[in-house]
């Protein structure tokens, strides 16, 4: 290292140089200007002069051409020696080719920390136009169209008003199999992870640059800042928000338990039903405290696409989206082989009220 730093100190000189004057113009004007005024600088001040000096010294050195008409004196020439010569000009030749190499290895140099700083310094103005543009995450705001529940004297439900049919529940009110289920087919490592899954992320990326599908890369605290606060379209700033809001914002405030009361509860489950329990209603005449495998795996089937695999319009689609959700349990390890064939038998029909 000591010596590769010794050997191009000069080039390491200028790289730095270029840093700093490249970091300095940022802050003071922008980045494509800045890459501009350092690239011109650099070309006058580090590459031209040499280049000057180089074609000055091969003038200087340039052999004088011999006047014929003059008369040959006649006292006794040296003869020049063939091999003193042909070394010499090897030496000026290998001479010239490491001034190339040296020339090229400089602006390579600073093109690639000006890459580098480019680089940075453009995520850091990604970053910091995604936090300040970012929503402020209210659990407040979440159910700002929750239905109003009208109770006799006896307590019996009697109406309910509002647009949306909605009764929020705990996380002590959702059944074991029903949260497998929803970790199982949306988020396997939901309680590991901070609020991103970077393995999953990469992978899916990947996979997207190479043209096959994905599926999501999105957490469950993603999702849940991207159905109640950003939106669905696929963009670099929607995502990166989603990132940004699940890992600062939704994870650092609130625990494992009461993020998942917010996404079962939040969304539309088709039916005209909202969260977890007021679909269990719709759907079996039951509480989602009380509901069995193959109806857990149906619920969470229709966090993906309540419209598309909505069972009372199409139980065909609702059904083999269930059995996508007991596979993924089995896969997971929640539930047995034994398990997943026995709820797979049991026909949609039969589990509407």
């Amino acid at each position: 290292m000591k010596e590769f730093i010794y050997d191009n100190k000069e080039n390491i000189t200028i790289g730095i140089i270029s840093l700093i004057t490249f970091v300095i113009g940022c802050l003071s004007i922008n980045i494509v200007t800045s890459a501009i005024i350092v690239g011109i600088l650099d070309i006058i001040v580090f590459i031209i002069p040499p280049l000057i000096a180089k074609i000055k010294g091969n003038k200087k050195h340039n052999p004088k051409v011999i006047n014929t008409n003059k008369t040959i004196s006649t006292k006794r020439v040296k003869m020049k020696n063939p091999k003193k010569e042909n070394n010499k000009k090897d030496k000026v030749k290998k001479f010239k080719k490491r001034n190339r190499i040296k020339i090229f290895f400089k602006v390579l140099v600073i093109l690639f920390l000006l890459g580098i700083v480019s680089a940075i310094i453009a995520a850091v103005m990604f970053w910091n136009y995604i936090v300040k543009n970012a929503p402020h995450f209210d659990p407040n705001e979440l159910y700002k169209q929750e239905s109003t529940l009208i109770y006799d004297m006896n307590g019996n439900l009697i109406k309910k008003l509002g647009t949306e049919k909605r009764e929020n529940v705990t996380y002590e009110d959702l059944p074991e199999v029903l949260i497998n289920a929803i970790i199982a087919t949306e988020d396997s490592r939901f309680f590991q992870h901070n609020g991103f899954d970077l393995p999953r992320f990469l992978k899916a990326s990947a996979q997207q640059a190479m043209g096959s599908d994905a599926g999501g890369a999105s957490t469950l605290t993603m999702q849940l800042s991207k159905n109640a606060y950003t939106s669905k379209a696929k963009s670099i700033v929607r995502k990166f928000t989603d990132i940004y809001m699940a890992i600062f914002q939704i994870e650092k405030e609130y625990t494992k338990e009461q993020i998942l009361e917010f996404y079962v509860n939040y969304p539309y489950l088709g039916g005209g039903s909202y969260g977890v329990e007021q679909a269990c209603q719709t759907y079996f005449g039951k509480s989602v405290s009380d509901i069995n495998l193959s109806e857990a795996a149906l619920i969470a089937g229709l966090f993906q696409s309540p419209g598309a695999f909505d069972p009372l319009r199409f139980p065909e689609k609702a059904e083999a989206r269930r059995n996508i959700v007991l596979y993924l349990m089995e896969r997971h390890g929640y539930i047995t082989a034994e398990q997943s064939k026995a709820a797979q038998k049991i026909s949609i029909e039969s589990l509407l009220s």
